[in-house]
């Protein structure tokens, strides 16, 4: 093949690519900015902002929102937030958790949900409350708000919330606290 085809193929190769990568921050960079018609004052925001990380633990990380606006404190204001911690590699075991509203502090990796929270633990619960605070960088999640959770051994209602540790994988429910145990039939 001689040089002049080899340069050919290569600058329509580099063409492709620029044409390709041209498209996708066209039209599917999540990351599109646009002013909020409704603030009082001048503001943007992210339509369909996806934040991906990874923890001290080296487990990854993602939060998805419709619409996150950055706040003067340099955090982000999410709407109809959605995370998903991967906690466990080897098992794939992971927490979700999803609500309609959320604040996102960047400089502490704290996500708290504030509004009508639902999460799940991979291996079989659930769990509903009032808001619920993920710090990724303790390790941590928790709430203080009234918890209810199910799952295949049973049903836990917490009046004052729960303390649960990641890496422990140990949970801490506040009082009072009613339980119900399914039987489990060998």
């Amino acid at each position: 093949m001689s040089k002049k085809k080899k340069i050919q193929k290569i600058l329509l190769s580099i063409s492709v690519i620029l044409v390709f990568t041209i498209l996708y921050f066209l039209f599917f960079d999540s990351k599109t900015i646009r002013n909020d018609p409704n603030a009082d004052h001048d503001s943007s925001y992210l339509v369909k902002p996806y934040f991906r990380g990874i923890g001290k633990d080296k487990n990854l990380y993602e939060i998805n929102a419709s619409k996150a606006i950055e706040t003067v404190d340099d955090n982000y204001d999410l709407y109809d937030v959605f995370m998903k911690y991967y906690m466990d590699k080897d098992k794939g075991s992971y927490f979700s958790a999803n609500s309609l509203s959320g604040v996102m502090d960047k400089r502490n990796d704290i996500l708290n949900f504030v509004e009508s929270v639902e999460m799940i633990y991979s291996e079989g619960y659930r769990g509903v409350s009032d808001n619920l605070t993920v710090d990724l960088s303790k390790r941590t999640i928790y709430t203080k708000s009234p918890f209810n959770m199910s799952g295949i051994k049973g049903k836990i209602f917490s009046d004052n919330g729960f303390f649960f540790e990641i890496q422990t994988k140990k949970i801490l429910f506040y009082g009072p606290v009613k339980t119900l145990l399914f039987d489990q039939k060998l």
